[in-house]
């Protein structure tokens, strides 16, 4: 958001008078007014050739992994055969809980290259139904307790630390992107190629048409 003369200016504000419906965001601490563009396509290795199955388009302020849902039923009712794998590019924005639920709903595999966020100090594994918490900075596993709110606790020498079921997902799915075959990781590049494609006669990383229509 912006602050002119004591008041707030909102992402949803006007910032263009050629352009009333794009809106400002500010993704990775670059600044980007307009819209949002999210292709997805076919990549697999057997195919002569590969599609591109849906394209959508909505202002900057949308995030990224509202895209991802539509995309694939967009792209179900093209393709024949069924979607088993979903690769996504970018910085790991696609994640979130909503997007994990459906893919798994689908009985797709959702494969992220890059996982948001900084890595924790404590590693958390479930093994054989019981969680076990490795201090990552002492190298030492910490004794685990289960409280009646049903959070998992450690003790540190100041104080309680707490884990929840989230926390530990999380954790998994990290493991999951650092253990991802290089051979997966390089699918992103196909949907980054195109991407680059579609922007490549841009003067200036601007396009002459305005507005979302």
């Amino acid at each position: 958001m912006f602050f002119f003369n004591g008041k707030e200016i909102t992402a949803k504000s006007i910032h263009s008078p050629y352009d009333t419906e794009c809106d400002f965001r500010i993704k990775t601490g670059k600044k980007t007014k307009g819209y949002s563009h999210n292709i997805t396509e076919t990549c697999d290795s057997e195919n002569v050739v590969n599609l591109i199955t849906d394209v959508q388009t909505a202002p900057a302020t949308q995030a990224d992994n509202e895209f991802l849902e539509p995309s694939i039923k967009k792209s179900r009712k093209i393709l024949t055969d069924k979607i088993e794998n979903s690769h996504s590019d970018g910085d790991g924005a696609y994640n979130g809980e909503a997007n994990q639920t459906f893919t798994k709903e689908e009985n797709t595999n959702f494969f992220l290259t890059i996982f948001q966020g900084s890595t924790g100090r404590y590693d958390l594994t479930i093994k054989n139904d019981n969680i076990q918490i490795v201090d990552t900075k002492t190298n030492t596993q910490t004794p685990v307790t289960l409280t009646k709110n049903n959070k998992y606790r450690i003790k540190t020498k100041t104080a309680y630390r707490y884990f929840t079921d989230k926390q530990i997902e999380s954790c998994y799915l990290r493991k999951q992107v650092e253990q991802l075959p290089k051979e997966k990781k390089d699918k992103r590049n196909n949907v980054e190629a195109t991407i680059f494609q579609l922007a490549y006669h841009l003067r200036k990383d601007k396009t002459k048409y305005r507005s979302i229509f």
